[in-house]
């Protein structure tokens, strides 16, 4: 009976550490009932540094530069940037995804390989917090930037051989000519 007792607290000690281990990660999932966040909580604030939107680029490589922060609330008692991920439309299913461990979170890489054409990157911030001590909320933000890689060479104005410059001589002196031969003179 011992034996058992003691296996038995063995495993609730195990499991309670565990559920303490799941509430620190996430502590808003846990404990807190899970509500629709009010009008005075705004979504986080996703800020693209580089590139510019519809910028045209002759290369194949860019530098993506961004930062997030949360968003504002006169009513939360507590905010965190929960997820942040950015999804290339080249790079099919491949979403960068970061954990912040504060905010603002900044983020700079410099993406190379990129194909021709137009492109765009979407990006997600995900904020989570808590208005009092059993409700909490989730709010999200996202944000689109175009880009286009044009790496062709510029379209230059074609160049006129040197010859080509007498034939229109000839006929502007033509044309001088004829119409100072059809203009009355004065006598």
């Amino acid at each position: 009976m011992k034996k058992a007792l003691g296996v038995a607290f063995v495993v609730f000690v195990f499991l309670a550490s565990m559920l303490v281990g799941v509430g620190n990660a996430n502590p808003f999932s846990f404990f807190y009932e899970f509500i629709e966040p009010d009008e005075y909580t705004k979504a986080p604030v996703i800020s693209v540094l580089s590139p510019a939107n519809n910028t045209v680029f002759n290369k194949d490589n860019i530098v993506l530069s961004f930062e997030v922060d949360v968003g504002e609330s006169e009513t939360a008692v507590e905010t965190v940037l929960f997820f942040v991920n950015y999804l290339t439309d080249w790079q099919h299913d491949n979403i960068h995804f970061f954990y912040p461990e504060s905010a603002p979170f900044v983020h700079e890489v410099n993406l190379t390989g990129i194909p021709e054409g137009n492109h765009s990157i979407v990006f997600e911030a995900n904020e989570r917090g808590a208005y009092n001590h059993t409700h909490a909320f989730s709010i999200a933000s996202y944000e689109t930037i175009c880009f286009t890689i044009d790496t062709s060479p510029e379209t230059k104005i074609p160049e006129f051989p040197s010859w080509t410059i007498l034939p229109l001589f000839a006929i502007a002196t033509l044309l001088i000519i004829t119409c100072t031969k059809r203009l009355p003179r004065n006598r």
